[in-house]
C-alpha cells in the first residue's frame, strides 16, 4: 500500500534544520519573562529581527517549541507560554512565570 503524502511535503530535499543557539533561546525567553502578555505579527519579520535580535527562522523556532513544551520542561525553563488569541496574522501570547 502506498503511504499517503501531502502534496506540499512530497519533496523534501527543500527542508533545511534551523539551528537555535541555546544562548539565544534562553534571551528569548528571559524577554518574555518580562512581560505578562505579548502581541506579535507573525508576518512583520523585520519587527521581530530588530525586536528580539535574532533571525526570523530562529525566532520562530524557539516560539514553537516554547508553545508545545512539556510541563516538565516549563518547570526548567520558568516559563510557559500560551496563544491567548490570534486574529489574522497576530498572535497574542500568554506568559507565565513558573
Amino acid at each position: 500500500m502506498k503511504a499517503h503524502t501531502h502534496k506540499n511535503c512530497a519533496n523534501q530535499d527543500y527542508l533545511t534544520p534551523v539551528l537555535v543557539k541555546p544562548t539565544n533561546a534562553n534571551r528569548i525567553a528571559e524577554q518574555m519573562k518580562r512581560e505578562d502578555s505579548l502581541s506579535i505579527d507573525l508576518e512583520d519579520a523585520e519587527y521581530i529581527q530588530s525586536y528580539f535580535s535574532i533571525s526570523y527562522r530562529e525566532f520562530m523556532t524557539i516560539l514553537a517549541r516554547t508553545i508545545t513544551q512539556l510541563p516538565i520542561e516549563a518547570k526548567r525553563t520558568g516559563l510557559r507560554v500560551t496563544i491567548e488569541r490570534s486574529k489574522g496574522s497576530v498572535v497574542t501570547l500568554k506568559i507565565t512565570k513558573m
